[in-house]
């Protein structure tokens, strides 16, 4: 099959140059699965801020329901003594919501976009709570001792 690039078109009598460097608007790769055999897209940039805005509502509220799924599955999950799978949870949030506040938040409308950092906000809270609580957990477990046998006694001295 060969590759077809298409750089000019005529519509309405107006020429329209299709260089991708040019086109200014979101640029996304579309998921080719097609059964028959087709038209196969690499990239897309699409223009309108419509479209853009409706693309971008479908593709937050699914990975947000993705990690609303996957956060709840952890907190209630009883494997308090690794808590590395909630570090590994906060740290895709943190990275999710700083795709949204550099790449999609000039897209989207400004109230959608809050509203969807409150939400990510809140569940980087709930996770925090549970990583607390397990490191407390696992303190209490574990007696402080100094290396001679002795329990730790913190000394008074002045306060400044």
């Amino acid at each position: 099959m060969e590759k077809q690039i298409y750089k000019k078109c005529k519509y309405n009598g107006k020429v329209t140059n299709l260089s991708g460097k040019t086109i200014e608007g979101f640029k996304i790769k579309p998921k080719n699965q097609q059964k028959e055999e087709a038209l196969k897209v690499c990239s897309m940039t699409v223009v309108n801020q419509a479209y853009i805005e409706k693309i971008l509502r479908k593709k937050t509220k699914r990975k947000l329901d993705y990690f609303l799924k996957y956060i709840i599955s952890l907190i209630e999950s009883d494997d308090e003594e690794n808590p590395s799978n909630l570090h590994l949870a906060l740290d895709d949030l943190t990275h999710y919501k700083s795709i949204i506040e550099y790449k999609y938040y000039k897209y989207l409308d400004e109230k959608y976009a809050n509203l969807l950092l409150q939400k990510i906000s809140m569940l980087e809270h709930e996770i925090k709570i549970k990583l607390v609580s397990s490191i407390r957990k696992e303190a209490q477990k574990i007696p402080f001792r100094m290396e001679n046998g002795y329990e730790f006694e913190e000394t008074k001295g002045k306060s400044r």
